[in-house]
C-alpha cells in the first residue's frame, strides 16, 4: 500500500494539543476556498508506504511523547484506507492521533470512516459554511456529511474540536454564531469551538479574495457567545 504525502510539517502548534507532526495527504477532491492545506489538492507529493511515513517520525519521537502527537489532514477522504493504516501505526507507538478535516467523505465510505475514527483520539472538524447550499456551492462537500461525521466521531469516542472562520457578510453575525452553536449542540464529546477571523490573503480566488478582512474583535465577540 502506498499513498501520497503532499507536505510534512514539524513542531506545528495549531493542529491539536502540544507540538505536532502534521501529514498533509494529497488527492483532496474538495475545493474549500479557505483550505489551510491547499497543497493537498491534486496528486503532487511523495509516494510513501505507511511504514515509510511512520519511519519519518523517528526524529520527532521525543517531542511527540511529551504532550504532542501526529495529525493527518488534506486528502483523507481520497484514501481512507491509507489514513487508517497510518493511524494504526501511530497508535502502536502510543502517539496521540488527530484528524483535521471538514468531515466530507465519499458516498459509501461510512464503514471505512468509522473504522478510521476508532483509531483517532481527536477529530478537529473545520466547518466552512453553515448552510447546505453554501457548502455544496463553495466546497463541493455537504453540511449533512459534516454532521454525520461528527456523529460518527461521537460514537467512536473521539474528542471533538470544531472550527469556523468568520466571513464578512456570511457568518459575522450573532445569528450565525447561534446557528453554529445549534448545529454543534448534539455532540457531548465536543470540547471546544474555535472561531477565526477571515483573512482575504488566505483565500485562493474570488469572490472570497475580494472580501474585507474580519476584525479580530468581531470573531472574539462571537466566540464569547459560544463559551
Amino acid at each position: 500500500m502506498q499513498g501520497r504525502i503532499a507536505k510534512i510539517e514539524r513542531n506545528a502548534v495549531s493542529f491539536g494539543p502540544g507540538f505536532r507532526t502534521v501529514f498533509t495527504l494529497a488527492g483532496c477532491p474538495y475545493f474549500c476556498p479557505l483550505c489551510p492545506g491547499p497543497a493537498a489538492r491534486g496528486d503532487a507529493g511523495r509516494a510513501l508506504s505507511p511504514e515509510e511515513a511512520a519511519y519519518l517520525l523517528i526524529p520527532d519521537d521525543p517531542t511527540l511523547r511529551r504532550g504532542g502527537g501526529v495529525t493527518l489532514t488534506g486528502g483523507i477522504a481520497a484514501d481512507i484506507g491509507y489514513a487508517h493504516r497510518l493511524l494504526s501505526l501511530f497508535r502502536k507507538r502510543e502517539y496521540h492521533t488527530a484528524l483535521l478535516t471538514p468531515g466530507f467523505y465519499p458516498e459509501g465510505a461510512e464503514a471505512d470512516l468509522i473504522a478510521l475514527l476508532q483509531k483517532t483520539d481527536l477529530a478537529i472538524v473545520s466547518i466552512p459554511f453553515l448552510t447546505e447550499e453554501d457548502c455544496r456551492r463553495f466546497t463541493g462537500g455537504s453540511l449533512t456529511e459534516e454532521l454525520a461525521f461528527l456523529a460518527f466521531a461521537e460514537d467512536a469516542g473521539c474528542a471533538i474540536w470544531a472550527r469556523h472562520t468568520v466571513i464578512p457578510g456570511i457568518s459575522d453575525t450573532r445569528e450565525a454564531a447561534a446557528k453554529l452553536g445549534r448545529l454543534l449542540s448534539p455532540y457531548p464529546h465536543l470540547e471546544k469551538i474555535e472561531l477565526f477571523p477571515f483573512r482575504a490573503s488566505a483565500a485562493a480566488e474570488p469572490p472570497f479574495s475580494l472580501l474585507p478582512d474580519c476584525p479580530e474583535e468581531t470573531a472574539e465577540e462571537l466566540q464569547a457567545l459560544l463559551l
